[in-house]
């Protein structure tokens, strides 16, 4: 199984409603798209992660290209400054101070 981990930095607070929408779609996509476990975790203020537990790498690089995922993806320029992400190996998702780590370790790290 995969674990992907995902922190988004947004460039303003003022854009959290935005990413609450994007969030709330891509959910329920990956729910459908044969996600086992998703997990929303709020950070402080402009820090945001997200964690999902999946079947295998194909399954999430389907997931990842299409509908809501692929549209707010599209828009990550606009609401972020920065975006770390993490795919690997696991049977459950980590505590979320664990993927904090994690993703400081060996995440790759987008920056717009």
């Amino acid at each position: 199984m995969k674990v992907s981990i995902t922190s988004i930095k947004l460039n303003s607070i003022w854009k959290l409603p935005s990413l609450a929408m994007y969030v709330m779609k891509i959910k329920r996509q990956s729910k459908k798209a044969g996600a086992l476990e998703v997990a929303s975790k709020g950070g402080f203020g402009t820090i945001h992660y997200t964690m999902s537990l999946w079947p295998n790498e194909e399954s999430i690089e389907s997931f990842s290209k299409s509908d809501a995922h692929l549209e707010a993806l599209k828009k990550s320029r606009q609401l972020a400054e920065e975006i770390q992400v993490l795919t690997m190996d696991g049977k459950a998702l980590p505590a979320l101070e664990e993927a904090k780590v994690l993703l400081e370790k060996e995440g790759r790290t987008i920056r717009y």
